[in-house]
């Protein structure tokens, strides 16, 4: 039943992928996967970088629903765990063109649209951030009125990675390092 119901997802998620309605879409197939043997941190990586070919494999690869034990609030874990049939990035980028066309790890570069959208989105948490922390108040009776020392951000997770790496090359933004991006100085 919810492997059906997996496959739907997917299948709906694929014609919607730059649709308003797609980030409710990963939802829905992050929750799904959540009730299946699949390897949660791949699942959990897989959603991170919107890879829709990835997690179709890993789907694929024969990962079943998990059973539950009656009395038990969780369901129970396998006794041996399920290799999925993703290919990392390098094993893809060393295979040859014939098998790296088969690959499952296919990393799709994010559209204008994405692009512009998520600098947006980036500027106003940055702008919001920058915000909260100017208005804190301190322990002394006359704040120093200084500004706050927010140079960057972690950038919002409704943008998939490699939205903010493509943002990075171009030089609108700056990686600052541990997931955080900056913007440029002007």
């Amino acid at each position: 039943m919810v492997m059906d119901r997996l496959n739907e997802a997917l299948t709906e998620l694929d014609g919607a992928l730059s649709t308003p309605r797609a980030p409710e879409l990963w939802r829905n197939a992050h929750n799904l996967l959540k009730r299946t043997t699949a390897d949660q941190m791949k699942v959990g990586r897989l959603i991170a970088e919107r890879n829709l070919v990835g997690l179709r494999a890993m789907v694929q690869s024969g990962i079943g629903e998990q059973q539950r034990v009656p009395g038990l609030s969780r369901p129970a874990q396998p006794a041996v765990p399920v290799q999925s049939a993703v290919v990392s990035e390098a094993v893809a980028a060393a295979m040859s063109a014939d098998q790296a066309s088969s690959a499952t790890a296919v990393l799709v570069a994010p559209s204008f649209d994405q692009l512009r959208n998520g600098l947006r989105a980036f500027k106003k948490k940055m702008r919001v951030s920058q915000l909260d922390s100017d208005s804190h108040l301190t322990n002394r009776a006359l704040t120093g009125g200084s500004r706050g020392t927010i140079s960057a951000i972690t950038p919002p997770t409704e943008f998939p990675r490699q939205v903010w790496e493509q943002l990075a090359t171009e030089g609108k933004l700056k990686r600052a390092g541990h997931g955080m991006y900056a913007l440029p100085l002007e």
